[in-house]
């Protein structure tokens, strides 16, 4: 659950990143599910999480965010 949640604030961090510092749950939603597609029958469950890590990264600072991108992208790349 760890490592999920992990991915998902990577996702999120690195939508903000391209978007003004803001990351959008439908962009984070659809990209971790291209990634591991088997998540979709649980989506439900893993909404909470996403909503949970995009109030997270909104809140940070654009520094902060790429700061802690930079510790997470490989997770995504």
């Amino acid at each position: 659950m760890q490592d999920l949640e992990y991915l998902i604030l990577a996702l999120a961090i690195e939508n903000a990143i391209k978007f003004n510092g803001k990351a959008s749950k439908g962009a984070v939603t659809g990209k971790l599910l291209s990634i591991k597609p088997e998540l979709k029958k649980e989506i439900k469950r893993i909404e909470t999480i996403i909503e949970k890590k995009i109030r997270e990264v909104n809140s940070l600072t654009k520094k902060q965010q790429e700061e802690k991108f930079e510790a997470l992208k490989t997770l995504i790349e």
